[in-house]
């Protein structure tokens, strides 16, 4: 009877491996060229899917290529390394996740925008990847469109702007490599303790 409900335990702690592995947060991965700049890093959402909202941006880190950046380029923002207004979505369904990819609509008839920033210690400003459609500008001037630049005391310099058209993926999801080795693992370490128990069982009979 011990054997068996040994057995029953190892089968659910390799059941509960990979259930602990995926959790709800889902991370997508940004690789975007923007003019002659570039935004590459990763986003992670709360797992939501369709339209989200500033509260479902879990975390996220990209480092930025720009000609105009402070104190100079490459430059890493992300969340750690911001405050409360670091990471922003403006209107509904303007960025829209599913399990796979994350996109941005920029021919949505509502006004809306996803700007993450965060902020420089040396200059009074911030670095920022932003896109936006429907009157809201990154830039002072173009819409829709997706931007890479420096926010000096309110002023948004024109950074390798780029005009968006319809619906962009802007991230994709990486895949995950299943735990098994883990489950084997725990499994054969279940097999081997219930060998040795039963050869100490024939020893002694």
């Amino acid at each position: 009877m011990e054997i068996k409900q040994l057995v029953r335990h190892l089968v659910a702690v390799a059941c509960l491996v990979p259930s602990i592995a995926s959790a709800d947060i889902i991370r997508y991965s940004i690789n975007r060229t923007v003019g002659s700049g570039t935004v590459v890093g990763f986003v992670e959402t709360n797992g939501k899917v369709g339209p989200l909202a500033t509260a479902d941006l879990v975390d996220w880190e990209l480092t930025l290529t720009a000609s105009n950046l402070w104190p100079g380029s490459p430059e890493v923002i992300g969340k750690s390394k911001g405050n409360s207004q670091s990471s922003k979505i403006v209107g509904q369904s303007v960025v829209v996740a599913s399990e796979s990819k994350l996109s941005f609509d920029f021919s949505s008839p509502s006004s809306g925008m996803l700007f993450l920033t965060s902020e420089n210690g040396e200059k009074q400003g911030n670095n920022y990847w932003c896109l936006s459609v429907g009157g809201i500008t990154c830039n002072g001037e173009i819409t829709p469109a997706e931007t890479i630049g420096f926010n000096d005391q309110g002023f948004l310099a024109q950074a390798q702007p780029m005009t968006g058209q319809g619906r962009v993926i802007i991230g994709l999801v990486d895949p995950v490599p299943v735990p098994e080795p883990a489950s084997l693992a725990l499994v054969g370490f279940g097999l081997a303790g219930l060998g040795l128990t039963r050869r100490r069982k024939q020893q002694i009979a």
